[in-house]
């Protein structure tokens, strides 16, 4: 379960950014004590329903781990 604990964010640095042009991130949250980032993004897909994919990504390392 991922509790969101602020309302927004501000800032002009990238720490992710989706492989597909396509997607567009839905929700994330951040595990303080691992430094990950777990992302729900979507894609449209042809019957213009959202395909929804999870992305945890390794905010130290920078890298996708899944």
């Amino acid at each position: 379960m991922v509790e969101c604990k602020f309302g927004n964010y501000s800032g002009k640095e990238f720490v992710y950014k989706d492989r597909n042009l396509k997607a567009e991130i839905l929700n994330f949250g951040v595990d303080n004590t691992r430094k990950r980032l777990i992302i729900l993004t979507g894609i449209k897909n042809i019957k213009n329903k959202r395909d929804k994919f999870v992305t945890i990504f390794d905010i130290n390392n920078e890298k996708v781990l899944h």
